[in-house]
C-alpha cells in the first residue's frame, strides 16, 4: 500500500499565513476593542464614536483583500505502478495534485451612481502540473512554488433600479479584461470587454434569487495562439497549403482558434442563517464562440471537423457556507466544478455539482477563502 505527502512550499506558506494572520488580526482587534468598551463604558463619547461611523459609511472607497487555497479532486485520488516497469519509472504518486493559492487585491471607488473597481490577482501553484487558468484546476503544466501573474480585470457599475411593481432590483454593470497572464500573451489576447444584467429579489427577507446574462468580446492580434518558430524548431512546423500558420516572419501559429464571443446566462440562490452564517449555491452555463476557421476544410482537417466557427459549452457551479467574522471579515467554504455539461460520448448529462465522471480530472475542487474589506 503506497501513502503519498504533499510538501507545502515554504513560501507559499509564510505568503498566505502571513495574510492569514493580517485578516485574522482585523477581526480579534475589532473583538477586543468592543470588550475594552464594555469594560469602561463611562470613557466613551459617543457623539464622536457616531461621528466616525458616520464618516466611514461616507468614505467612497474599499480595498478588499482576498487568499483562496483551492485543491482539486484529483489530489485524493491514490495511483499505484504494478507493471513491470515500477521499478525503472516513478510511480505516479502525485500526478493528478492539484493544489495553489491565489491572492487578490481589488480596489474599488464610488463615484455618483457608479461603482469602480479592479481586480488584481497572482496564483502560486503548491503542486506540479496544475491547471492553465486559476478559474480551472484540470489541464496545463507548471513547476511546484510557481508564480503566475494574472490578467488584470475590472468593472464598472451602475446604481441598482428597483421595480415597486415586481418589488425587483436590477443592476447593469460593464467589464474590461487586459493581458498580464503568459498564457494570454501566447494567445495574442489584447483585451476583453463585457457587460451585463442581473435581477435580484428577496424572498422572506432571507432567501435572494438573482438571475442574469452577460456577454464578451475578446480581441487578439491573431485569430490563433502562436508561438516562436525558433521554440518548436523549422523542422517540426507542419505548413498548410500556402504556409497559412506562418503568420509572421518568426512567429508559428498553433492549437486551433482563439475564442471571439462568451454569452453567460446565470442564476443563484443565497440564504441567510443564524449565527452569521449564510448560505448560497450558482450555477452558468458559459457558451463559447471562436474565431471563424477558412472557408473549405483541407487535408489536414480531422474526419468531424468542419470548416466555421468553433464553439462549446462550460458549466460553472459553485456550493458555498459562508461565516462573517465581523463587518471586515468574511470566510467561505466552497465546492467548485467546472466541466462540460454532456459526457464525453455526448450521450447524458453531468451533474452540475460534482464531478462523478473520473476524479482524475479535476473538474470539481474545494476551496478556502478569508476576505477582508476595509
Amino acid at each position: 500500500m503506497m501513502t503519498k505527502k504533499i510538501t507545502l512550499p515554504t513560501i507559499g506558506l509564510k505568503l498566505s499565513m502571513g495574510l492569514l494572520v493580517c485578516l485574522l488580526g482585523i477581526a480579534f482587534t475589532s473583538s477586543t476593542a468592543v470588550a475594552q468598551d464594555d469594560m469602561a463604558p463611562d470613557t466613551v463619547d459617543e457623539d464622536e464614536i457616531a461621528e466616525e461611523d458616520e464618516e466611514a459609511d461616507d468614505k467612497p472607497w474599499s480595498v478588499t483583500m482576498t487568499l483562496r487555497s483551492m485543491v482539486g479532486q484529483g489530489t485524493f485520488v491514490s495511483v499505484s505502478n504494478d507493471s513491470e516497469f515500477a521499478g525503472d519509472i516513478d510511480d505516479g504518486s502525485g500526478a493528478f495534485n492539484r493544489w495553489n493559492l491565489v491572492y487578490s487585491i481589488t480596489p474599488s471607488y464610488q463615484l455618483g451612481d457608479f461603482n469602480f473597481s479592479l481586480n488584481l490577482s497572482w496564483v502560486q501553484w503548491l503542486t506540479e502540473g496544475g491547471g492553465i487558468r486559476t478559474s480551472s484546476v484540470a489541464g496545463g503544466a507548471n513547476r511546484a512554488r510557481e508564480f503566475r501573474f494574472q490578467d488584470v480585470s475590472g468593472s464598472v457599475g451602475w446604481k441598482s433600479y428597483t421595480s415597486r411593481r415586481f418589488d425587483a432590483t436590477v443592476t447593469p454593470s460593464l467589464s474590461f479584461r487586459l493581458p498580464g497572464d503568459a498564457l494570454s500573451r501566447n494567445d495574442t489576447f489584447r483585451a476583453e470587454i463585457g457587460g451585463g444584467v442581473s435581477v435580484t429579489r428577496t424572498f422572506l427577507e432571507d432567501l435572494t434569487l438573482t438571475a442574469g446574462i452577460s456577454a464578451s468580446r475578446w480581441f487578439h492580434e491573431f485569430t490563433s495562439p502562436v508561438v516562436d518558430i525558433e521554440t518548436i524548431g523549422v523542422d517540426n512546423a507542419l505548413y498548410r497549403p500556402g504556409e497559412a500558420e506562418d503568420v509572421t516572419p518568426g512567429r508559428f501559429s498553433i492549437g486551433g482558434y482563439n475564442l471571439q464571443y462568451r454569452v453567460s446566462p446565470t442564476m443563484s440562490a443565497s440564504l441567510d442563517l443564524p449565527s452569521s452564517f449564510s448560505t448560497s449555491i450558482s450555477y452558468g452555463l458559459h457558451n463559447y464562440y471562436t474565431y471563424s476557421g477558412p472557408d473549405e476544410d483541407d487535408q489536414f482537417s480531422g474526419e468531424h471537423v468542419r470548416a466555421g466557427r468553433g464553439f462549446s459549452q462550460v458549466t460553472a457551479t459553485a456550493v458555498a457556507v459562508n461565516y462573517t467574522v465581523n463587518e471586515w471579515v468574511t470566510t467561505t467554504m466552497s465546492l467548485n466544478t467546472l466541466q462540460p455539461p454532456k459526457t464525453n460520448d455526448n450521450k447524458s448529462f453531468r451533474f452540475p455539482f460534482w464531478n462523478f465522471s473520473g476524479p482524475a480530472s479535476n473538474y470539481s475542487s474545494i476551496s478556502f477563502i478569508v476576505e477582508g474589506t476595509y
